[in-house]
């Protein structure tokens, strides 16, 4: 089961996190998909989040967020930047 799916502006992909890893969707000319050959990789290593990803969504000020526990990141697509923040305190 699938933790979060998202599009990513920075290089219109879907993908897929599932606790840890993450998948990059390929689709080609011919309409087929496929997941990209150098995945799956550690979250850790492309967002620099150790938590486990619960959900995602891009929202229309740019940012992709991304939810763990009490916890939200919000990555700027532009500066390939990761902020935390609580959700208690967003409240």
């Amino acid at each position: 089961r699938l933790s979060a799916a998202f599009l990513y502006s920075g290089d219109n992909h879907t993908y897929f996190i599932k606790d840890a890893m993450l998948w990059r969707l390929n689709v080609n000319r011919e309409f087929t998909s496929a997941i990209e050959n150098d995945y799956p990789q550690f979250v850790s290593r492309w967002l620099h989040i150790g938590e486990k990803i619960t959900s995602a969504l891009q929202w229309i000020n740019g940012y992709t967020y991304f939810f763990s526990d009490q916890l939200y990141y919000r990555y700027d697509h532009q500066n390939h930047r990761v902020k935390p923040h609580s959700l208690s305190s967003s409240l």
